[in-house]
């Protein structure tokens, strides 16, 4: 007695005929998929299942019902079952072969994303789908703001999804001060701070603190943080005999030799010029000889004045109006 056996395949519902004496393409399954499979065959026969590359999960009534998870496994695999009729003639296994595609997306995990950037995360090739959480429907999506990001691609009936968050990362903060006058030989100590970080400066150097002397120029230096996030700074080296007319805002007469007096440069093209310095309550506090050749260094009557923002008045005597302003005394 022979039987005409069919593997019939089940999914959401609708029922394929899967009949092995008629050419057809492979049926597919997607990796970590449940796909029911059911087989044709007489009333009263029980059923005997075969699953190679996947796991059986469920079996229904005498057997002729099955569900199958497949496993990550990108390839071909197979299933069989055998049909044992209540005549106890056995049918020959009936084998199907089934094309399971993994589909597999990855956008990342914890992502550092510094002030003012923008990051891009990228979905991969080979999808015929993408959606972002915000509803965009491209294979990229720039990032500018921290938060939860995914992303679901599309292959055939099957789907990946990832996910990822992106964490606010602080950029450093770096100030060198205001451009200043060196007056030889004393040098300046330059700090960009941010202690641990990975520094660039335009002298070469890869130190935290460098020194500056009167020659120097510009100078500049990058600090990049761990997280990658740079910041720069830069300023200038002003020498005492420029005719760059500089007006410093703050000065630190502390004796270390360096900036410790309150130099303003470009006054060799004014060899007339008067400046005085109040305090805060209007009272005289500094009265320079013609031309500046001393500059204050912040003492009054021999004493060092405490920290404060004081008051100028710089008369050229060239007839434009004096000039007006404040620097800070730093001891």
């Amino acid at each position: 007695m022979s039987f005409r056996r069919n593997i019939w395949l089940l999914i959401t519902g609708i029922l394929f005929l899967s009949d092995m004496m008629v050419a057809q393409e492979m049926p597919s399954a997607c990796g970590n998929g449940k796909v029911r499979y059911r087989m044709h065959g007489q009333p009263g026969s029980s059923f005997v299942w075969n699953i190679q590359g996947g796991t059986q999960i469920n079996i229904y009534a005498s057997g002729d019902s099955v569900d199958v998870m497949w496993n990550n496994l990108n390839g071909e695999h197979s299933l069989s079952c055998q049909e044992f009729p209540a005549t106890g003639c056995a049918g020959s296994p009936i084998i199907q072969n089934v094309k399971v595609d993994v589909l597999s997306v990855e956008i990342g995990d914890i992502e550092y994303l510094c002030e003012g950037a923008k990051m891009e995360l990228n979905a991969g090739k080979g999808f015929t789908s993408y959606l972002w959480q915000d509803g965009s429907g491209d294979r990229i999506l720039n990032a500018f703001n921290p938060g939860i990001y995914w992303v679901e691609v599309r292959k055939g009936k099957c789907v990946a999804r990832d996910s990822m968050e992106i964490v606010r990362a602080e950029s450093p903060v770096v100030y060198l001060g205001k451009d200043t006058i060196i007056v030889s030989p004393n040098r300046l100590l330059l700090d960009a701070q941010n202690m641990g970080k990975f520094y660039e400066w335009s002298t070469g150097s890869h130190s935290q603190t460098i020194w500056a002397n009167e020659d120097d120029g510009e100078i500049w230096v990058r600090v990049i943080s761990e997280k990658d996030c740079m910041a720069s700074d830069t300023i200038r080296i002003i020498p005492e005999n420029t005719n760059e007319f500089i007006i410093p805002n703050v000065f630190t007469p502390n004796g270390d030799g360096v900036n410790d007096t309150w130099r303003i440069g470009g006054l060799l093209l004014h060899p007339n010029t008067n400046v005085k310095l109040f305090d805060r309550w209007g009272r005289l506090i500094f009265n320079s000889e013609p031309g500046y050749p001393k500059p204050w260094n912040g003492e009054r009557d021999g004493k060092l004045l405490p920290m404060d923002a004081y008051y100028y008045v710089i008369d050229l005597k060239d007839g434009i109006e004096p000039l007006r302003g404040s620097v800070t005394l730093i001891p």
